[in-house]
């Protein structure tokens, strides 16, 4: 989870990302690159907020979790259809 949300974080302030790498003379993200991080935090948005939910629970049982997987099934095929 901590991955993802350092991601989201990156993809939020790509317009500030440029003009710093400037700034240090480093290279800029390509457009490619910052495609990829938009479509990595769209698809893994559903599975870090199931795994933060489960994550957080101390008795997590088969009738929160089955719920759990239906519900980021159902997510994930909403994204592969869009």
């Amino acid at each position: 989870m901590n991955f993802y949300i350092l991601i989201n974080l990156t993809a939020a302030a790509i317009d500030n990302i440029g003009p710093i790498c400037e700034e240090l003379g480093k290279l800029k993200l390509k457009q490619v690159e910052v495609d990829f991080l938009d479509e990595y935090v769209t698809v893994m948005e559903p599975l870090a907020v199931v795994l933060g939910q489960l994550q957080g629970d101390k008795q997590c049982c088969y009738r929160m979790l089955v719920p759990k997987l239906t519900q980021l099934r159902y997510k994930l095929s909403v994204l592969l259809i869009t």
